[in-house]
């Protein structure tokens, strides 16, 4: 298990270590989590999470993966849940503004002759 270095590093082990509590194996969740802790370091945050902070660190990953799905989006926004729910009040919730896109292919039948 990686280690976490910025200042919010607490506060996601403690979110993941709760993830696991409940039965998930949240490995996903776990490596975008990672990244934003690293994103986090790099950019010297204290232990608060912002707008501006989640919102560049959603805008970094959309530009170094080009990841059209924004699978990172419910990680950052169920971290922000949890910060809230363990009396952080002034902890940002990510918009509605960043949706996940789920790709869903639209069928098609072509007309068969007999």
């Amino acid at each position: 298990m990686k280690s976490f270095k910025s200042g919010l590093g607490v506060q996601l082990q403690s979110f993941i270590d709760y993830k696991h509590s409940l039965g998930y194996s949240y490995h996903a969740g776990e490596f975008y989590l990672h990244d934003f802790d690293q994103f986090c370091y790099r950019t010297g945050v204290k232990n608060i999470l912002t707008k501006e902070l989640a919102e560049s660190w959603i805008i970094y990953r959309e530009k170094a993966s080009h990841d059209p799905y924004h699978s990172c989006v419910s990680a950052i926004r169920e971290f922000g849940r949890y910060i809230q729910s363990i009396g952080e009040a002034e902890t940002y919730l990510l918009s509605d503004r960043f949706v996940i896109h789920r790709y869903r292919p639209t069928p098609y039948f072509s007309q068969i002759k007999r």
